[in-house]
């Protein structure tokens, strides 16, 4: 293993790891901006074509492009996934986020950690093993996907492709703590159809709220205990959580409408 490490620091430095982080950051890939995320992969994809590993940009929805790279490894061993997002936050009150900097050790920009930094950590650690033509058991593969932030759709892109790899690496900020768990996430959205009168006639009409609240009623009494004897030993158990609610018009009048998240 020391041999394998001594080799890929010979052909990498740590300068030109920091510089790729400084690039990819320059690439604004929040929401609002055409194509959000297809630059960045671009950008990877350059990357490996200079180091002469395949690769391929592909669109997902809306002009915004994946980009997956394969390190082509003996035939003999397991294949390995490192992958992560390329879509970044918004700005908000970051004025300078686009444009990089370095202050105390630390690069300052928008998405260095989440997650440019280790989607360049990714892409060049490949790219050393190409240069120090160390060849694995097994292939390594990338995958810069886009949407993460909202629905993942780049990620289930890539599921639907077909992906063989036995393990996987997600570059997730973590304080470098090695997670082998994730409850993920799950968002639900429920809408309740009442009927809408005056409130002096209460009886003519559905209560959308009411009925939202009947419902969150069960929730707490049938399904969320469930989830508590649900126990995984390495991430716990699962948990739910209402996080907006809003119906009806005006105090006056029954509520019509209601929207659950």
């Amino acid at each position: 293993m020391e041999n394998i490490l001594t080799k890929l620091r010979e052909v990498m430095t740590g300068d030109e790891v920091v510089n790729t982080v400084l690039e990819m950051v320059k690439i604004p890939s929040y929401p609002g901006i055409e194509g959000q995320e297809t630059e960045t992969a671009k950008y990877v994809h350059e990357i490996f074509k200079k180091e002469g590993i395949p690769s391929e940009v592909y669109e997902v929805v809306d002009g915004r492009c994946n980009v997956v790279a394969r390190l082509k490894g003996k035939g003999v061993g397991k294949n390995i996934l490192l992958t992560g997002h390329l879509d970044t936050v918004p700005l908000y009150d970051m004025e300078d986020g686009l444009n990089p900097k370095i202050e105390n050790g630390n690069i300052i920009g928008r998405g260095t950690v989440d997650m440019k930094g280790p989607l360049a950590c990714m892409v060049l650690s490949m790219a050393a093993l190409k240069r120090a033509g160390i060849e694995l058991d097994g292939d390594v593969v990338f995958a810069g996907v886009i949407d993460e932030e909202n629905k993942s759709e780049g990620t289930i892109e890539l599921l639907k492709k077909g992906l063989d790899v036995q393990a996987a690496i997600v570059g997730e900020p973590s304080e470098l703590n090695i997670c082998v768990g994730h409850r993920g996430l799950e968002w639900f959205e429920f809408f309740f159809k009442g009927k809408t009168v005056h409130g002096g006639k209460q009886e003519e009409g559905i209560n959308a709220i009411k009925n939202a609240m009947k419902f969150i009623q069960v929730l707490e009494e049938e399904v969320i205990p469930k989830l508590k004897d649900n126990y995984h030993p390495i991430i716990g158990a699962s948990s739910m959580n209402y996080g907006y609610i809003k119906g009806g018009l005006q105090p006056s009048t029954v509520a019509g409408e209601c929207l659950l998240k």
